[in-house]
């Protein structure tokens, strides 16, 4: 096997540590690492006495007795790890007229199947991650534009409300104006109509208005925590 590997240009290196089966070897074809496992059928039998065992029974010892021994049959398999769910043949044994040696060139053909198949689905893993990249960004982009969209609507919806209260606010004091005129009481509004308008431009986002007090920041009149 190690011999038809290498005149097909095959190489050999270390296995998966502490694996089961891929544990002692792997052959590289193109780049892909498969692992052969080589297994030998055991024939399970009734356990009997050796020699050593009777001998120690006569004697009056103790002895551990299995119930069944293993014996080797001779008959070989190739397997290879890692084709389940291929469709592909991954396993090869002694027939009655052709012996594992000589299905050899069955097996290299299948270790190139195999390498092909498993380039092939790296290959569609990539694609299909490569996708689910690109859908999962326009996703993204589309969830920031939505997110956008509704920031800006909020903040129409805010503006509209703003300027509602302004002209509402002006018609009050529109009214409190020809009631102070209609009483003789204008000079004395005056101050009180100036400030109200300012109040009434400061919540109109169509009006430029100079600015209030009431714009200062929370950070700058909160208690504050220090030591003295």
């Amino acid at each position: 096997f190690a011999k038809a590997c290498h005149e097909r240009g095959f190489e050999f290196q270390p296995g998966k540590p502490g694996h089961r089966y891929a544990g002692f070897a792997a052959v590289t074809v193109d780049g892909i690492a498969l692992y052969p496992v080589i297994d030998e059928r055991m024939q399970r039998v009734t356990y009997r006495l050796t020699e050593q065992d009777i001998r120690r029974k006569q004697r009056g010892e103790w002895i551990y007795t299995p119930n069944w021994s293993y014996i080797p049959t001779g008959e070989v398999t190739l397997k290879i790890e890692g084709a389940y769910g291929t469709g592909l043949q991954s396993s090869w044994k002694d027939l009655k007229r052709q012996k594992l040696e000589e299905r050899l060139g069955e097996v290299m053909l299948a270790l190139r199947a195999l390498s092909r198949h498993k380039i092939e689905e790296k290959q569609k893993a990539e694609e299909r991650q490569r996708q689910y990249e690109q859908i999962q960004k326009e996703r993204a982009a589309l969830r920031e534009r939505i997110a956008e969209e509704a920031r800006a609507v909020e903040a129409l919806e805010g503006q509209a409300r703003d300027w509602n209260r302004a002209e509402r606010m002006r018609i009050y004091i529109d009214a409190v104006e020809a009631r102070a005129r209609d009483i003789g009481e204008l000079e004395e509004k005056l101050g009180w109509l100036n400030w109200a308008r300012q109040q009434a431009d400061r919540l109109d986002p169509l009006t430029a208005s100079p600015g209030s007090i009431l714009d200062t920041p929370e950070q700058e009149y909160k208690p504050y925590a220090g030591w003295p």
